[in-house]
């Protein structure tokens, strides 16, 4: 037997006896087990709230409404995680060169969604998957508010994360970093923060208005919480970026 018992007394309608008792115990939950996902209606109202929407999707009009800058990078990103449940190291480090491109035609079918080796947990390469609708919302930020960021712009990594790597040449595989033909795969997080793209800018997937790498996600994803759970639904719950992948797997 693969469990260890030991002697013990049953009494039951006043009759005794002698039984086993199994010694196996409960296992306890490891702490990031807690973490929780979101239901369905808060994970669509999460994703409206990152986009400046109000819980059903409308325009917010009310007094309180919600004007903040980067909507279509906030809303694209957050509904790809919950879509595709990448880590956050995994989505933040992402090149915009490595989103999936999109299918000609809108499918039901999910879309292969490869993640580098060199940002993924264990530094393990894997493949996930992708609704369509995430990746139009994806490719749409990417062809509109990234390309004004990035298009033109001075921004370099500063001097303390190192050298800036320029890409001169590059395509969805790899490019040509400072004159050296580089895979993108091969690179990790700290190096991809210091890419400048051929035309400015970064080449990270999320950037700023200065077209430099955008990384606070913990923060856009507390902040967007809060407003939700003081404007809409006071039961919504602190999200961290974790707690989407939770999600997904759920789904």
């Amino acid at each position: 037997m693969p469990f260890t018992y030991r002697q013990g007394v049953a009494l039951y309608a006043e009759s005794v006896r002698q039984i086993l008792v199994n010694e196996a115990t409960r296992r306890t939950p490891k702490a990031h087990v807690t973490i929780k996902y979101l239901a369905e209606d808060f994970a669509t109202m999460f994703v409206n709230g990152l986009a400046g929407l109000r819980p059903d999707g409308t325009e917010d009009e009310g007094p309180g409404r919600f004007r903040g800058r980067h909507l279509a990078r906030n809303g694209a990103v957050g509904e790809l995680v919950l879509s595709s449940g990448p880590r956050l190291q995994e989505f933040t480090y992402l090149l915009a060169c490595e989103v999936p491109a999109l299918p000609p035609a809108p499918t039901l079918m999910p879309i292969a969604f490869p993640l580098p080796e060199n940002i993924t947990k264990g530094s393990k390469f894997r493949v996930t998957f992708a609704s369509y609708s995430a990746l139009a919302r994806t490719h749409a930020y990417l062809g509109l508010e990234r390309m004004l960021a990035c298009e033109g712009s001075a921004w370099l990594p500063p001097k303390r994360w190192g050298e800036p790597l320029i890409v001169t040449e590059m395509d969805a595989r790899g490019g040509r970093v400072n004159g050296d033909r580089v895979l993108w795969e091969t690179l990790r997080p700290a190096q991809r923060r210091r890419l400048v793209a051929p035309d400015g800018g970064s080449m990270l997937l999320a950037v700023r208005s200065d077209g430099g790498p955008f990384t606070a996600w913990a923060s856009v994803f507390e902040r967007t919480s809060k407003r939700i759970a003081e404007r809409f639904d006071p039961r919504f719950p602190h999200v961290h970026p974790h707690r989407l992948r939770h999600t997904f797997a759920m789904a």
